[in-house]
């Protein structure tokens, strides 16, 4: 503010009011920078959320032309060289497509475009700023999963282990071994799960597998005259 801004603007300005225009972050509206601006006739303007990629002029024109700029020099740089880009040619490369894509007639065009100067409202259409449209969706696993993983993922997430089997067909080759019907996960309910430290978790997740059933393959060498065969266990 004082070093670049201040010292930029004042000598034009000659005591007339001064807009500064910052995103929204919290970092930006520091008293000791707001009880500055004031005292010195600067007016903090900050953008609406999520509506910087229809009104920040850096990223709407400077910086969409320094990418374009940079993109061509790369390729330039490559073809001739016939190497790719290294540590060492990157400021040689970068400076030359920073020094043609940010020129006043840029920086000014940045300015009229988002309709800051001259000052146009106009020149945000209405498309720009309608409501972005939910296009995400949550995935799932096509198969159900054992319980171990069931546990993991809930001390992890802070999910509900449900009280029946997610999988109703466990293969088993005994009769007498039925799959484990879950229990709730070890959290303490009083506390907020998300406050809980790595080597919590790891505790929580220690203790809720140790009530979990493991199908396991194992192979016992046979004696002489007894056939070779797999026993299942379940752990």
């Amino acid at each position: 503010m004082i070093k670049d801004f201040d010292a930029a603007t004042a000598p034009k300005a000659n005591g007339e009011p001064r807009a500064l225009f910052v995103d929204g972050h919290s970092s930006h509206y520091t008293p000791q920078l707001l009880c500055y601006a004031k005292e010195n006739n600067i007016f903090i303007l900050g953008y609406p959320s999520h509506c910087t990629h229809a009104l920040q002029g850096l990223d709407v024109v400077c910086f969409a032309r320094m990418k374009d700029q940079y993109r061509k020099h790369v390729d330039a740089f490559e073809e001739k060289n016939g190497s790719k880009l290294t540590k060492a040619d990157f400021t040689g490369v970068f400076g030359a497509a920073f020094l043609i894509a940010f020129l006043s007639e840029t920086i000014m065009a940045a300015f009229r475009v988002t309709g800051i100067y001259p000052f146009n409202p106009n020149a945000i259409s209405p498309t720009q700023m309608k409501p972005s449209e939910v296009t995400s969706v949550k995935a799932s696993f096509l198969l159900p999963q054992a319980s171990p993983v069931q546990r993991i993922m809930a001390t992890y997430n802070y999910q509900t282990i449900p009280s029946t089997p997610l999988f109703p067909a466990t293969p088993t080759l005994n009769a007498a071994v039925t799959p484990m019907v879950h229990s709730s996960p070890f959290q303490d309910p009083v506390i907020d799960p998300t406050l809980y430290t790595p080597s919590k978790r790891g505790r929580t997740m220690v203790e809720s597998l140790s009530q979990t059933q493991i199908l396991a393959l194992t192979w016992s060498p046979p004696h002489p005259s007894i056939p070779a065969k797999s026993h299942l266990h379940w752990y």
